[in-house]
């Protein structure tokens, strides 16, 4: 659940309407996920095994004028996730997070461990480097340890940590660590053409609804099916769903609540001319009374559309 977990959150200001996109989920995964956040974990364990047996110590000082310039950049993305966070700001405080990976892969590119390896005078060059991309992933695990509580988890535990509360968000409090001796994949890379192919195919298989009870054509008779036409149209106040409608119906201009707000801005529908259910009895939603209902079709994976009416008069009655 990772994945989509950090999709959402990432995609989807707090409070606000997301449309999911499977292609998009797709290319975030591989890019954000398997490239970014676990390619730089597998390449740090890696050479933390490889260069010093899976042991990083603190360096008595800087080596590299990008050592200074990664802190800085670990120390910010803190702060604004810390602020982020706190106004529930969520979005921005995952963007935050991933200015250190972004800057942590970056890193790796212009110390270039694999050359320092090779030079015997360098090896506390390379220590630093290590340690410093050590701490900027403890940093990063658990900045992101809300969002995605599971990969968290794992890298913490490649580190030889356990998850610690946000008091632990300051670079280079490690003395020492030692790492797992194998690091697994955190995140598989998905194969795009056969993860469309499989969406597409499962996505076109016919969803078969239950009937609900049959009724008598006196029963249907007893609807009075109008057209309506919509005049004005809001938001309901603190509910994400609803949609207040003043509609032009049977001569007189009624209040009809409706939960499309999903499927359609307010301006939208005004306007149009729809299928009313007229003699539905009065019920308050949301202390607003609504006289009456609106008719719409659905079907999976499709938004909900409200049945329109092109030809007929408005008050027209339908049947």
């Amino acid at each position: 659940l990772d994945p989509l977990r950090y999709y959402l959150l990432r995609e989807m200001p707090l409070g606000n309407d997301c449309i999911f996109s499977y292609d998009k989920f797709i290319e975030k995964y591989n890019v954000d996920l398997a490239n970014d956040l676990g390619n730089l974990v597998s390449r740090t364990i890696t050479m933390i095994n490889k260069y010093f047996g899976g042991v990083v110590r603190k360096p008595e000082k800087d080596y590299f004028p990008e050592d200074g310039d990664l802190r800085k950049v670990a120390e910010k993305a803190i702060k604004d996730y810390k602020k982020s966070f706190s106004t529930f700001r969520i979005q921005n405080g995952i963007i935050a997070v991933w200015d250190l990976v972004s800057r942590s892969n970056k890193y790796i590119d212009e110390t270039m461990p694999w050359a320092l390896a090779k030079d015997e005078g360098k090896r506390q060059e390379l220590a630093d480097v290590m340690y410093n991309l050590y701490e900027s992933l403890r940093l990063i695990a658990l900045m992101l340890s809300p969002v995605m509580p599971d990969s968290a988890e794992k890298i913490l535990k490649e580190l030889g940590l356990e998850l610690a509360d946000f008091s632990a968000l300051k670079f280079g409090l490690t003395e020492e660590g030692k790492v797992a001796e194998k690091v697994a994949p955190l995140f598989q890379r998905l194969d795009v053409d056969a993860e469309m192919k499989y969406h597409e195919r499962n996505g076109e298989e016919e969803v078969k609804a239950e009937f609900k009870p049959e009724i008598t054509l006196a029963d249907f008779n007893k609807l009075d099916l109008r057209v309506g036409e919509v005049l004005a149209c809001e938001k309901v106040k603190d509910a994400d769903k609803l949609l207040q409608l003043q509609v032009k119906v049977a001569g007189e201009v009624r209040t009809i609540v409706s939960g499309i707000a999903s499927s359609y801005r307010p301006e939208e529908l005004v306007g149009k001319k729809i299928v009313v259910l007229a003699n539905l009895k009065p019920v308050k939603i949301r202390g607003i009374l609504s006289q009456g209902m609106l008719l719409t079709a659905e079907s999976a994976g499709k938004p909900l559309e409200v049945l329109e009416v092109f030809k007929n008069d408005s008050d027209a009655r339908i049947g």
